[in-house]
């Protein structure tokens, strides 16, 4: 198994930054080159481990891509590259192409990466006894981050009659957490992917609901809904096109090859500084999402009122929205590289 996976070795290269949003550049295309910026804020997220191989695995030059990253430190600054020409393609949860929606914007979503949110909310054993009396809890989430909110609401308004208030605290990562864990200041903690899996590891904290999975998420949610993908201006998807197509082809050929890797592949294929110096840690925390992964980067047909209905829940704007939705979404490449990938 090992021997048919080819992985690329080339180094990254430091491109000129970008206001204070750093670009790096790929590696080199193919004879049929185009090129494509993605604007992306946490390359090193598992949600979006499939784009990662995709470059990495030498997939997008195959393709004759060659994919240029701008760092974004979050969401608001990813619209803006894109409305602003720095980016054509955008790295982001297919809720944000709704948002924009409301905004007046039409973009479009061309490759699901994850069909679930990739979050987990663990609690202390403080949290637990906490949670049983009905009395304030505080819960640690990632800055800018809607699905963590959801994910621990979702709990939350499920432990009836005592739905306990909640006071949040946003973190960057998994150290502060683990600090305030013990120094007994919070009493859980909702976190993607590797970050839960440390305070899993370090923390002492339990599991309670866990949309790292496929059956997890239908338990909390009662259905799937599409997370991370790749989107643009469904302008830009027709000036566009071929380079979008391609970049569709190698991000399903990558999840074609997820589909059978094992963690020895993984350790080989992903690059280093996504480990952070634990690589255990890494290969565990895929473990945790190894269902998570969309396998063909297909969107179900019904996927802009599945996630109309989501974001209802939280929303009160979505309960009576009437913004057409259907540009959201285009299945066009995503079904043809399924099709030749056979994915």
């Amino acid at each position: 198994m090992i021997r048919r996976r080819r992985l690329c070795t080339g180094a990254w290269a430091a491109a000129l930054g970008v206001a204070s949003a750093p670009a790096w550049a790929s590696l080199a295309a193919g004879p049929r080159a185009g090129s494509l910026t993605v604007a992306i804020t946490r390359p090193e997220a598992l949600c979006q481990l499939p784009l990662h191989l995709a470059h990495r695995l030498g997939y997008a030059a195959e393709e004759g891509l060659r994919l240029d990253w701008l760092l974004c430190p979050d969401l608001d600054a990813a619209v803006q590259a894109l409305a602003s020409g720095r980016a054509q393609v955008v790295s982001a949860p297919y809720a944000l192409t709704l948002k924009v929606a409301l905004q007046g914007m039409r973009w479009t979503a061309f490759v699901l990466q994850s069909r679930t949110p990739q979050y987990a909310l663990g609690m202390s054993r403080p949290g637990y006894e906490a949670l049983a009396r009905g009395t304030p809890l505080r819960l640690a989430v990632p800055k800018s981050s809607d699905a963590a909110y959801r994910v621990a609401q979702q709990f939350l308004a499920r432990q009836q009659p005592l739905q306990p208030p909640v006071q949040w605290v946003e973190v960057a990562g998994a150290e502060p957490v683990l600090e305030l864990l013990r120094n007994k200041g919070l009493d859980g903690a909702c976190l993607p992917d590797p970050h839960m899996s440390r305070v899993e590891r370090d923390g002492g904290v339990r599991v309670v609901a866990d949309t790292r999975t496929l059956n997890g998420t239908r338990q909390l949610f009662g259905t799937l809904w599409p997370a991370a993908s790749l989107c643009t201006s469904v302008e830009l998807s027709r000036q566009r096109a071929e380079q979008c197509r391609a970049l569709t082809h190698a991000v399903v050929h990558a999840q074609k090859w997820l589909q059978t890797a094992g963690m020895l592949d993984v350790s080989r294929a992903v690059a280093e500084e996504h480990f952070r110096g634990d690589r255990g840690l890494y290969l565990s925390a895929f473990a945790h999402n190894r269902e998570a992964w969309s396998p063909d980067g297909v969107f179900d047909e019904g996927a802009p009122d599945q996630m109309r209905r989501v974001l209802a829940r939280w929303s009160p704007v979505w309960a009576d929205a009437d913004t057409p939705l259907a540009h959201t979404v285009t299945n066009q490449w995503a079904k043809e590289a399924k099709s030749r990938f056979r994915a």
